[in-house]
């Protein structure tokens, strides 16, 4: 069951009266969050940073860097095995070396992102001022939506989150959000 109505702002003008059309209309102040968003993978879920554990354009990379090292290291045992008579048994193996490396960063350059299907953007939701109001009943779900409406919110979301102490507790940035009102570019 939908309990909160979320909406995406840009202009902290507009948010603010935005809160006072919901105070005026009944909303209470522990009824109703603000908080700003991110941009999409910039929420540090990692310690490292990002949202994702890998990057997705990356798949692919390790097996063109294999068939690329087996090429490179071929080319690089060709052109040792002539070199050798005349520059020595150091030469060949660097050759093969030199071989190996370069087809191996060539191999996963040329596979990143093979494969990969890319996310619908409308999925993610857009960076900015967040107002997020608990709503548990369908009335105050409609009030809400139709204040938002009227100040003009760039997306509006519904979600049955857990509300505690005035604010949404487990909102999760990357998860996949319902919307009323899609972001629109």
């Amino acid at each position: 069951m939908t309990n909160i109505v979320a909406a995406q702002f840009d202009d902290f003008k507009v948010v603010d009266a935005t809160l006072g059309s919901l105070a005026a209309e009944g909303f209470a102040p522990t009824s109703v969050d603000t908080y700003f968003l991110n941009a999409g993978g910039q929420h540090a879920r990692f310690p490292i940073g990002g949202d994702q554990d890998e990057d997705p354009e990356a798949h692919g990379a390790e097996k063109g860097a294999l068939a690329g090292a087996a090429l490179g290291g071929a080319a690089g045992a060709a052109l040792g095995l002539l070199a050798a008579p005349v520059a020595g048994a150091a030469a060949a193996a660097g050759a093969i070396a030199a071989g190996v490396y370069a087809g191996s960063l060539a191999g996963a350059v040329h596979s990143l992102g093979k494969g990969h299907t890319a996310l619908n953007p409308a999925v993610n939701r857009p960076a900015g001022v967040v107002i997020a109001v608990y709503a548990p009943t369908p009335p105050e779900q409609a009030r809400a939506t139709a204040i938002f409406g009227r100040h003009g919110a760039h997306a509006i979301e519904e979600a049955d989150g857990v509300w505690k102490n005035g604010s949404w507790q487990d909102f999760d940035p990357v998860s996949i959000p319902s919307w009323r009102k899609a972001p629109s570019d």
